[in-house]
């Protein structure tokens, strides 16, 4: 079911954010295999180059040239680059987090139902229950995340990221390897390449992910917005204006 979002002053706003975000995306997603930092797009509209750098001005920069000056003072929306400053907390935080509120202990089914369980779930409680991590600890850990999160939403109006930091993981991924890694960084096999659960603890903050473009090897990637707590239209109408300046409904991946 398709639902009307109402037009808003920030939905062109956003229409424009959004775009450029996503462009950013599928740029991200395909460094890894790219061996250059120039990029150009072409399009309707033109043709865009980007180079992969970004220059940090000093004191003496300022006070800035009036064209530039001038340039930020039209500008409808400024697009900023942030740091969630997160660690690997994150991922115990989540993983204890979801032990306490959903597991059940496996060592508690009858034989016959954990003979039915395929060899990722029954092998997990040693490997990816968060060992040393108690569910007080990883609200503790939550509380944390949202520090270093509300003073960055609190001047965006939302934040965007890849819905995962892959395209893609291969169908025989295996939640258990070790040796799992991104751009030659280990990185925990099971949601560590995942974008979203953090905002599965943050719950409070409303997130939408959509469909913005396809990886190299034609499968869909996402782009995830996130907004202020409880702030839900506006996530609606960020992702409606994204939808409509990107529509993809007519694209399919080759098969």
């Amino acid at each position: 079911m398709r639902h009307r979002v109402p037009p808003t002053p920030f939905s062109g706003r956003v229409r424009r954010l959004a775009t450029v975000a996503a462009f950013a995306l599928l740029v991200v997603a395909q460094a890894a295999q790219a061996k250059t930092f120039a990029w150009k797009a072409t399009g309707k509209g033109g043709t865009i180059y980007l180079m992969g750098s970004i220059h940090v001005m000093s004191e003496s920069f300022y006070p800035l040239n009036p064209a530039l000056e001038a340039a930020f003072k039209d500008s409808d929306l400024l697009v900023e680059e942030v740091d969630l400053g997160w660690t690997d907390d994150a991922v115990r935080g989540f993983i204890a987090h979801v032990r306490e509120n959903e597991f059940v202990p496996i060592e508690k089914l009858p034989a016959k139902e954990k003979a039915l369980l395929c060899s990722y779930i029954r092998n997990r409680k040693g490997k990816f229950l968060a060992k040393g991590t108690s569910y007080a600890q990883s609200l503790a850990i939550r509380a944390a995340m949202y520090d270093k999160l509300e003073p960055i939403l609190e001047r965006c109006q939302v934040l965007l990221s890849p819905t995962l930091a892959v395209a893609s993981v291969p169908a025989e991924h295996d939640p258990l390897d070790d040796s799992f890694t991104i751009n030659g960084k280990k990185v925990e096999p099971q949601i560590g390449w995942c974008m979203t659960f953090p905002f599965n603890m943050l719950a409070q903050l409303p997130v939408a992910t959509v469909p913005c473009g396809f990886g190299k090897s034609g499968v869909p990637v996402g782009l995830q917005i996130v907004g202020r707590p409880f702030d839900d239209l506006t996530v609606f109408q960020a992702a409606a204006a994204f939808e409509q300046a990107r529509p993809w409904r007519q694209h399919r991946p080759k098969i």
